[in-house]
């Protein structure tokens, strides 16, 4: 099972973060609608928008899917969202995180 509309609305808008969803799509590059369908999970973005969506969020791209995040303590989200999370999958596919 995939976290990922859950994980996207609580890096944009969750624990002391103030993203809007405007913000958010103007900085990857798509409508705010597309964003608000990714958050309430009626569609997921294809590969190439969710590697974006992880630079910009400086998550692992298997954190984001793979893992709910909201059961992370503050200081695991910290650690997970500062470009500290050296993932398996950002290993053996070389891309960075941050």
């Amino acid at each position: 099972m995939s976290h990922l509309a859950s994980n996207l609305k609580l890096l944009r808008a969750g624990r002391g973060r103030h993203y809007t969803q405007d913000v958010v799509a103007a900085a990857l590059g798509i409508s705010r609608q597309r964003v608000s369908t990714y958050e309430s999970g009626g569609a997921e973005p294809d590969t190439d928008l969710l590697l974006r969506i992880a630079r910009l969020y400086r998550v692992s791209v298997d954190r984001l899917i793979g893992q709910d995040m909201a059961m992370l303590t503050p200081a695991q989200l910290r650690e997970a969202v500062s470009g500290q999370d050296h993932s398996v999958l950002s290993k053996v596919l070389h891309i960075p995180v941050a």
